[in-house]
């Protein structure tokens, strides 16, 4: 086996807790994928921050204030 084959096969063999989050709502949906260790979490929190401040999107800072709170509580 060559060394990028062994490599992806590593990488598939590890472990890892995805966590995903959605916001469905009039036909929109809004998902997020992200591995849950504390660096990817302020990472989410970030993004979800920058879509709320978006002008050109509908997503509100009350959905990020509902999602960041349910984030929270997946510890």
């Amino acid at each position: 086996m060559n060394r990028v084959a062994t490599y992806y096969r590593h990488l598939w063999t590890q472990p890892v807790n995805l966590r995903l989050i959605a916001l469905v709502r009039r036909g929109e949906q809004y998902v997020f994928l992200w591995d849950d260790s504390p660096a990817n979490r302020r990472t989410i929190m970030r993004v979800i921050g920058r879509f709320a401040s978006d002008p050109n999107l509908s997503f509100t800072w009350y959905d990020a204030a509902r999602l960041s709170n349910q984030i929270r509580s997946m510890t």
